[in-house]
């Protein structure tokens, strides 16, 4: 069984979205069904939604409320938000189905652009250094060492690990290597052998791999007890950037490190590392540190 919860056979609500979905299958990518399929469930599962034809915006707000203060932000919310959408115009369109919900209603939540955070790598190795969480260490070193990403690192696999040697799909269905430090490919060894572990690194509560918001927080946890609040993981990602550009890695060398499609994403954040270390020094130039 998957990490998804499903929707019960016994109500209309499965037949609306599987049908739905069929009609997805052959328009978009398999990671936007899983996600779409996901968010179905949990409209059933947390509100007891069986059939879309009783969905009014009460019980999508209620939904949208309940998710928020669970830690959804204003990105999940919104993408959980748009496949409700979708479900309900595909199926006004296509059955001419009456369901009461008042879409027009429905306002986008501003998401504010995330900040480019990131950390020397003496701060990195202090926070992983000092937590007594196994995989949250593991978590903290995997990242820096490799620059992957959250949403990536959630999905890694036992099979995957071969020493320092890491391979595994990327974003955009990009297959890529990397390789970890000796000293954090021992831990992967030590943890591995510890748990038991032959499937995912670190798995989560239905056979499958760890959700990324229990991921998230996990990785929040150590960084929190050293009094860094707002920690986001794809700041690692940055941090790997920042670490390799202070080490002289050239922005050709960067892209291929990081795995950016497009040299332009790599220039992105390098000109973001430059300003704030630039910003950095000029108020330590004329302001008391």
């Amino acid at each position: 069984m998957n990490t998804f919860r499903r929707i019960s056979t016994n109500v209309p609500l499965y037949g609306q979205v599987e049908e739905y979905l069929s009609w997805c299958a052959t328009r978009q990518s398999p990671t936007t069904i899983k996600a779409k399929r996901w968010h179905y469930a949990r409209l059933y599962q947390d509100m007891g939604l069986k059939d879309l034809r009783n969905l009014d915006n009460a019980t999508f707000n209620n939904w949208l409320n309940d998710m928020a203060r669970g830690g959804a932000g204003p990105v999940a919310l919104n993408r959980a938000a748009t496949s409700i959408k979708s479900l309900v115009n595909w199926h006004r369109e296509m059955n001419d189905m009456a369901i009461p919900i008042k879409l027009l209603l429905l306002k986008r939540i501003p998401e504010m652009q995330a900040e480019q955070v990131f950390y020397k790598r003496e701060l990195i190795d202090r926070v992983a250094r000092r937590t007594r969480d196994d995989a949250a260490r593991l978590m903290i070193e995997i990242s820096f060492d490799t620059g992957i990403r959250a949403s990536e690192l959630a999905r890694l696999k036992v099979a995957q690990i071969r020493g320092q040697r890491m391979d595994f799909v990327a974003k955009g269905k990009q297959k890529r290597t990397t390789f970890v430090t000796r000293r954090t490919a021992h831990h992967i060894e030590v943890y591995i052998k510890q748990n038991g572990l032959s499937d995912f690194l670190f798995p989560g509560k239905h056979n499958g791999h760890i959700a990324y918001n229990t991921l998230r927080k996990k990785m929040a946890q150590p960084f929190n007890e050293q009094g860094i609040e707002d920690f986001h993981p794809h700041a690692l990602r940055h941090s790997f950037v920042a670490d390799l550009e202070r080490r002289g890695a050239s922005v050709e060398e960067l892209q291929v490190l990081v795995g950016h499609s497009s040299i332009k994403s790599t220039q992105i954040y390098q000109h973001r590392i430059k300003q704030v270390s630039y910003l950095r020094n000029l108020h330590k130039k004329f302001k008391k540190w």
